[in-house]
Formats: C-alpha cells, sequence, structure tokens
C-alpha cells in the first residue's frame, strides 16, 4: 500500500463522571473512558497514542468537545478512520431536542449550554471520512 493512501485512524474519546449538583454523578464513566483509551492503544498499528484525544471532566467543556470535534472530523481524510467516543449524561431540551450534557452545562439553560446531537451528527455528516460512532 503506498505510504500518502495508508489509512490513518484518530480516535476522539469524551467523558464526564462529576457533574454539577443539578446532575447526577456518573462514577463509571471515568473507568470507562480509561478503558476505552486502554483497548485503542493495545493495538499500535490501529491507534497511535498521539492521534487520540481524550476530554474528560473541566477539559469536557462544551466549547472545548465543539472544537474538538470541529477540527478531528473536519480534518479528516477520505481514507481515514475516526472513531467518536462519549459517555455521559444526555437529555432532551425544551425545544424536544436530544443534547449531550457537558462539564459546564446549566440545566437551566440547556440550549445554550449543552450540544445537540444534530449538531454532533451534522460534523459527522460534513467530513470526508469513514466515521464511527459510539455514545
Amino acid at each position: 500500500m503506498n505510504d500518502e493512501l495508508e489509512a490513518k485512524t484518530r480516535a476522539v474519546i469524551i467523558g464526564v463522571s462529576n457533574y454539577a449538583p443539578a446532575f447526577s454523578r456518573l462514577p463509571a464513566v471515568e473507568s470507562d473512558v480509561r478503558e476505552m483509551k486502554r483497548i485503542l492503544e493495545s493495538d499500535p498499528s490501529d491507534f497511535q497514542t498521539s492521534e487520540i484525544s481524550v476530554l474528560t471532566e473541566q477539559k469536557a467543556s462544551r466549547a472545548q468537545i465543539i472544537e474538538t470535534l470541529q477540527d478531528v472530523l473536519s480534518q479528516a481524510e477520505p481514507h481515514q478512520s475516526t472513531f467518536i467516543y462519549l459517555a455521559g449524561h444526555g437529555t432532551i431540551g425544551s425545544d424536544a431536542e436530544f443534547y449531550y450534557v457537558p462539564f459546564d452545562a446549566d440545566p437551566r439553560n440547556i440550549r445554550e449550554t449543552c450540544i445537540p446531537l444534530r449538531q454532533i451528527k451534522q460534523f459527522f455528516d460534513d467530513s470526508p471520512r469513514n466515521v464511527y460512532f459510539s455514545g
């Protein structure tokens, strides 16, 4: 296989265990994120550590999640596979939309502080790649 055409892989692992008091704590998320990273790193021919982005707790803010997903998915090449893993709370806003709840979410303002799943889907749809989503 030509080196230029050799498939590359990237991964983004996002997880929040410790939310503000308005959202219940999810203690298993922390270990889920560690285990997912370990699994992906277990075969360096698939995922190199440098190609795995991990956002947890404070680093899993709304702005950082959106920026990371946009960057990784928009820069994906057509022959590249990208793996995205989201762990944490989801919620339904007053607009009947589904949202991922980032670390810095405000339950009184879901629409402005959470991430609509349709927006995440749009990042996938706009990417020129093979993308796998788990959440």
